[in-house]
């Protein structure tokens, strides 16, 4: 999570659309093709449970770091998204020549999810 690189290194903070870092549980398919059918739909609904549970720990833990960072710093929630975009448009003129046009597309396309931080 950025906010956990920003903690003692700015003195104000935009917040919106907070980065969710995920944690990603792998199994190589030689492994999953030896488990019986009930085993992988076990392990399916394992890792939703955990998954739903993570997110909800992930989020608790941001909120805490963003109230402990408002004890030393202003944190400017942004909730104009377009605004921030349209203030943004020159880091993509300056930059979007040194990458993949379909990379910045897909940038630009992404889609923001929100998640309820008052839990």
């Amino acid at each position: 999570d950025p906010n956990t690189w920003i903690a003692s290194a700015q003195t104000n903070h935009p917040v919106k659309g907070r980065v969710y870092s995920n944690n990603v549980i792998f199994a190589s398919r030689a492994f999953w093709d030896r488990l019986k059918q009930e085993q992988q739909d076990a392990i399916r609904e394992a890792v939703a449970r955990a998954t739903e549970h993570q997110r909800k720990l992930s989020i608790a833990a941001d909120k805490k770091l963003l109230d402990s960072l408002a004890e030393h710093m202003e944190i400017n929630e942004i909730d104009d998204r377009a605004a921030f975009i349209e203030a943004t448009q020159s880091v993509y003129e300056k930059f979007s020549d040194q990458f993949p046009p379909e990379l910045v597309e897909r940038i630009r396309n992404v889609e923001v999810q929100n998640y309820d931080y008052a839990e």
